[in-house]
This record gives structure tokens, C-alpha cells and sequence, in this order.
């Protein structure tokens, strides 16, 4: 069945059906966006049709609706654009019709924000990707605001994710980021989000840390290849010391930084204060942090 339908919309597309359907770019009518973007997530759910799609008018029609027309030609624009971004071939399309901004301004909704935060890691990838998404004015706080977001953790996988991507061997966005007060938000989600997040927290804090000490370390970097997969260790003698002290330094760090946030984290944490007082309960929060919760 899976099948046969992909090779109907293979053949939908052989038939001409983009062409027909650029001759109603620029339509005012919602209704008719609303058909046009269904059509095309469909459509582009087929490999061989996503470069098809990208090359066509087809592609910037999509980024215009994602900010204009009907809730439901809204999302389904914006999954189509999903679908088109994993094709390489489309990035610089996507990024030349200006779409980082309408991204970041729809991750910041709960209810388009997971769809979004995947297209822009798609998109930061590239290098290009990178350069759009570093000119943004609004880029670093729409990011730190949504790592705390702890009723979304897959958008916080993803947030910390770009993160990563920006700041890997980037001085200038680290500062950058810090400038924000992404330290408190990366401390946070080392602390209470899933292994994933915690990891990626965990490695960008520790090229925080680097930064302070004057030299960024050797350290690899995030993988590219399968964005939403957490990085495989070597587990040599030497990459297991270096990983122990790593976890010592940020714990440390963690301790020293997080006293003026404890009610914060401790309100995060939903620690019942009943049972102990917050400054107690912090301090064994912290020192209970080992390779589970502090993963590296």
C-alpha cells in the first residue's frame, strides 16, 4: 500500500501537477493556500520529489503561507517545508526566500514549535544555514527561552541541538549566547531534562568552561550527519579520563553557579518542600548528579 501510493504521487508529480499549481501562486484565497499546501505535503513525502518540489515556485509559495493564510495551510506548509529542508539540495531555496525569521517566531509556539525547531536544525547544518540563522537579531533569546521549556522536552532536544551546532568553534556565538544568559537555562537542563538534552547541555557547557580557561580544548564535535542521534564516545583509557574530570569540572561549576537560582531549579525539580528546606534539598540534587544525570 505504501508502495502504491508513493508511486501515485510519483506520478502526479511526472504529470505536470507542479506546473498547474505555480500558475496559482499569489492566489488571495485562503481556502485555496490552505488545498495547495496540503497538496504539496503529500507530494513532497516522496523522495524523489522534494528536489522537484524545491526547484519549482512551489518552494517560496510555502514560506509565504507560513505567514499568511489559515491556521491549518499554516502547518501544513510548515511540514511540507520540513519534509523539503532534509533534501540538501533545497537549503539555499529555503534560506534564500528568508524563511529563518517566520521559523523562529513559530518556534516559539508550543503548538508549531517541535515542527520548526527540526526544519531550522535541517537548516543550521549547513554553513549557510549557520550564517542566516547567526544574523538573526532574534535567534539567541528564542532559543534559551525554549530550552526551558520543560512541558516540551523534544523541543528543548531540538533547541539545544541548534545551540550546539551555532556554537561549536564559534567564539563569537558563545559570547553571544552567554551574553543572553544561556548559562543558567544549559545548567537547568543538565540538571533536569532528558539524557539527550542533558548531554548536549553538558558538552556546550564544557566549551563554556574552556572559553573561560582561555583555549578551547580538542574536543569533537556535535554530529551532522543524523541530527537527532546522541554522539557515540570512544571509550579509550584516555577519553574515560577526560571524561571524568570534564564531569567534575562542571559539577563544580554547576554548585558555584546555581546558589542564587536554587528556588528556580528546586520549583523545576518538584521538590516537595515539606520534606526538607530548599537549600538542603539542592545540595542533594547536586551531589546525588552522577553519570545518570550528568551524563558525558
Amino acid at each position: 500500500m505504501t508502495l502504491m501510493l508513493s508511486r501515485n504521487k510519483s506520478l502526479i508529480i511526472d504529470a505536470g501537477a507542479v506546473d498547474k499549481l505555480a500558475k496559482l501562486v499569489g492566489t488571495s484565497d485562503s481556502e485555496l493556500q490552505e488545498k495547495i499546501a496540503i497538496l504539496l505535503l503529500a507530494l513532497s513525502a516522496v523522495d524523489k520529489n522534494k528536489s522537484i518540489i524545491g526547484s519549482s515556485p512551489m518552494l517560496p509559495a510555502l514560506v509565504c503561507m507560513l505567514e499568511s493564510g489559515t491556521d491549518k495551510g499554516k502547518m501544513a506548509s510548515l511540514a511540507a517545508l520540513y519534509n523539503l529542508s532534509t533534501c540538501l539540495d533545497n537549503v539555499e531555496s529555503i534560506l534564500a526566500k528568508g524563511a529563518v525569521e517566520p521559523l523562529l517566531k513559530m518556534a516559539r509556539s508550543m503548538k508549531t514549535g517541535e515542527r520548526a525547531l527540526g526544519i531550522l536544525g535541517n537548516l543550521v547544518m549547513t554553513k549557510s544555514g549557520r550564517q542566516a540563522m547567526e544574523s538573526s537579531a532574534n535567534m539567541p533569546k528564542c532559543l534559551i527561552d525554549i530550552l526551558g521549556w520543560e512541558n516540551s522536552p523534544r523541543c528543548q532536544e531540538l533547541a539545544v541541538y541548534i545551540v550546539m551546532l551555532l556554537t561549536h568553534r564559534s567564539l563569537i556565538q558563545r559570547k553571544a549566547m552567554k551574553q543572553e544568559g544561556i548559562i543558567p537555562a544549559l545548567l537547568e537542563l543538565a540538571l533536569l531534562g532528558t539524557t539527550l538534552a542533558q548531554k548536549r547541555a553538558m558538552r556546550i557547557l564544557q566549551w563554556l568552561r574552556d572559553d573561560k580557561q582561555g583555549a578551547m580544548m580538542p574536543v569533537s564535535g556535535p554530529v551532522t550527519a543524523r541530527a537527532w542521534e546522541p554522539r557515540r564516545e570512544s571509550s579509550s583509557p584516555e577519553k574515560i579520563s577526560e571524561m571524568e574530570e570534564n564531569k567534575r569540572a562542571i559539577k563544580n561549576m554547576v554548585k558555584k553557579s546555581l546558589q542564587w537560582n536554587m528556588d528556580h531549579i528546586v520549583k523545576r525539580a518538584d521538590v516537595s518542600s515539606t520534606c526538607v528546606d530548599s537549600s538542603t534539598r539542592l545540595k542533594s540534587l547536586i551531589s546525588s548528579s552522577s553519570s545518570k544525570s550528568l551524563p558525558y
